[in-house]
């Protein structure tokens, strides 16, 4: 029959593995957490990129207007 030797070498056995299957999984949760966040900043850094060439864009019109109006009024002038 199992002595008490054998007893504790199994259920070493058994939480042994139990815990690799838990780290595994903890890993796999974590890299999949990673992913997402990953994915979600990277539609965050798109989102500024496109906000600051918008931005730019508007600062560019509102420059070049000045400028037609600059020279507009030195045409009406001349």
């Amino acid at each position: 029959m199992f002595s008490i030797c054998s007893a504790v070498y199994i259920l070493s056995a058994r939480l042994s593995m139990f815990a690799i299957r838990s780290q595994a999984v903890v890993y796999f949760v974590y890299a999949r957490l990673s992913m997402y966040f990953r994915g979600i900043l990277h539609l965050f850094r798109i989102g500024f990129t496109i906000f600051q060439l918008l931005s730019y864009t508007d600062s560019i019109k509102a420059y070049l207007t000045l400028f037609k109006h600059i020279l507009g009024g030195q045409r009406e002038c001349a």
